[in-house]
């Protein structure tokens, strides 16, 4: 059982350093213990990560509490966009 419950970056940042990923799991499995969703967010996380490393290295496009969802969306569209274009010459 986990005495103390981490968060999903702290999860994160510690199993992408792990080399293996039979080591993975064993992380995984003592820091997110029973919590499964914890455990599938940390993992899809780490998917990311092998398959499209640049993706979490994208800047965050700065979002105004005023801003309409759509307005949030189109610049996040366009920050990815961006950084494929960018990653493709």
């Amino acid at each position: 059982m986990v005495d103390h419950e981490l968060d999903e970056e702290a999860i994160f940042k510690v199993a992408r350093e792990i080399a293996s990923m039979e080591a993975i799991a064993v992380y995984l499995q003592q820091a997110c213990g029973n919590n499964l969703a914890l455990r599938d967010r940390v993992e899809a996380l780490l998917r990311v990560d092998i398959e499209q490393p640049e993706f979490l290295e994208a800047p965050v496009a700065c979002i105004d509490a005023d801003d309409p969802p759509e307005a949030v969306l189109s610049r996040e569209a366009e920050a990815i966009f961006q950084t494929s274009v960018s990653s493709n010459k």
